[in-house]
């Protein structure tokens, strides 16, 4: 199990970047083994790192206030949402089919990261993302943005 998301967050490669309110194509390089199978493991045995994004505020392009891992497992998709932020932060994560139905969330105050969440059915899956001091005082929102797997 993952005991530190920050080691985690220390060995990938790259991210690319990803605007608040829009996921940007992914062109980031797969992390490290070993950290790789560390997050593989919290989303359950088969999982590989195919993407991580770097998520940024509107007001500031240059501070990564959090890290959105993807993994996959056949047609199975899983994401976790890191903080990046170094103290405990409100965090929602949702992950869901691309009919909006069979969602998982996971939601709260988190010093590390939320997730992992879980879709049966990767192909076109949307992804939410909140993230802010509570909340009700978000600085970070993605709303069913559909890049995260491939819509192919």
């Amino acid at each position: 199990m993952l005991k530190s998301l920050s080691k985690l967050r220390a060995s990938a490669a790259a991210t690319a970047a990803l605007a608040a309110v829009a996921v940007a194509a992914p062109q980031a390089m797969a992390a490290e083994k070993p950290a790789a199978a560390a997050v593989a493991n919290v989303c359950g045995a088969g999982y590989h790192q195919t993407d991580a994004w770097a998520l940024h505020t509107p007001t500031d392009r240059d501070k990564t206030v959090a890290t959105l891992y993807a993994y996959e497992n056949g047609d199975k998709g899983c994401a976790i949402l890191g903080n990046n932020q170094g103290s405990k932060q409100y965090m929602s994560l949702s992950l869901c089919k691309s009919d909006g139905t069979h969602c998982d969330t996971d939601s709260g105050m988190f010093s590390e990261y939320a997730g992992p969440v879980h879709v049966a059915d990767k192909f076109c899956a949307t992804v939410s993302v909140k993230m802010g001091q509570s909340s009700s005082s978000l600085y970070l929102e993605v709303k069913n943005n559909p890049h995260l797997f491939l819509c192919d």
